[in-house]
């Protein structure tokens, strides 16, 4: 009789191995997959999914539509030109993923792996009016690809883009938002040709007007700058006009954002932060 038993078997524990997630792809990888993905998945079908996946298509869908934005916002210039929006016939100005020049970034998480100059960490102002054409479009594309016979082109989803919103959307919110992109790099460049010069022109850095903090009023004949107060009563935020200036309607909006810019400089007003807000106060002349 044998007096050692031969050990109990023991199943051999598998390593647990968690399964591969399309969002953690590197970008390029990722942005050559999504790209066989019609406008409308792009813009409306990912977002619930992942925002990593989101953040990607947009991109890929902003730089499928720019070309139509363009051609629409060479209309919407054309149309200016020949009888008026109350904002004038000044020749188109746009550039909403920032690729002209040193954009103003407006914070927003991005993918790490992005490059710094890449459709995925573009942060403009304009940009988001963009991205209300995207979603505008989309919606419009989608509704006539519900039906093969209805469906024929892009210029055909846009005619069902309500009349109204396209005119708030060209003669509106992209020259507001465009003209903030262009006051906001124009007092960068300027706070940066300040320090560069040891702080003896202007104002010191940390009181300085901040692009992001300004607000911008287009109208026909006048453009006015506007920055965040509190109010007296219980330090509510509360907007007012520090700077304005007389407009042609033919001007184009780089000249009006230097010139609010320039005013925006000789401002008498001091820039406060407590680390969760920003106020400007006016300052003792």
């Amino acid at each position: 009789m044998l007096s050692d038993a031969p050990p109990a078997y023991q199943a051999t524990p598998q390593a647990t191995r968690t399964p591969p997630k399309l969002d953690a792809l590197p970008s390029h990888l990722l942005l050559r997959i999504l790209a066989h993905l019609a406008l409308p998945d792009l813009v409306l079908a990912l977002r619930p999914a992942s925002r990593t996946l989101y953040v990607h298509a947009m991109s890929l869908a902003r730089m499928q539509a720019l070309p139509l934005w363009h051609d629409e916002m060479r209309a919407a210039a054309a149309a200016r030109g020949g009888g008026g929006a109350p904002l004038g016939s000044g020749p188109p100005s746009t550039d909403p993923l920032g690729a002209a020049a040193a954009a103003p970034t407006y914070t927003a998480p991005t993918p790490t792996s992005a490059h710094p100059s890449s459709p995925l960490t573009a942060r403009t102002r304009e940009l988001a009016v963009l991205d209300q054409f995207l979603v505008a479009l989309s919606s419009s594309l989608a509704r006539l690809g519900a039906s093969a016979l209805l469906f024929t082109s892009e210029d055909d989803a846009l005619r069902l883009v309500p009349g109204e919103k396209r005119a708030d959307l060209w003669n509106l919110l992209q020259p507001r938002a465009r003209c903030e992109d262009l006051l906001a790099a124009s007092l960068a460049a300027a706070r940066a040709s300040s320090a560069a010069a040891g702080g003896a022109v202007g104002r010191d850095e940390a009181g300085a007007v901040r692009g992001e903090d300004v607000r911008v009023e287009l109208k026909a004949r006048e453009a006015r700058a506007l920055l965040p107060f509190r109010s007296a009563a219980g330090g509510r935020e509360t907007w007012k006009g520090v700077a304005s200036v007389a407009r042609d309607s033919r001007e184009p909006l780089e000249a009006v954002a230097e010139r609010l810019s320039y005013e925006l400089q000789r401002a008498a007003v001091q820039r406060w932060s407590d680390g969760l807000s920003r106020w400007y106060e006016a300052r003792a002349q």
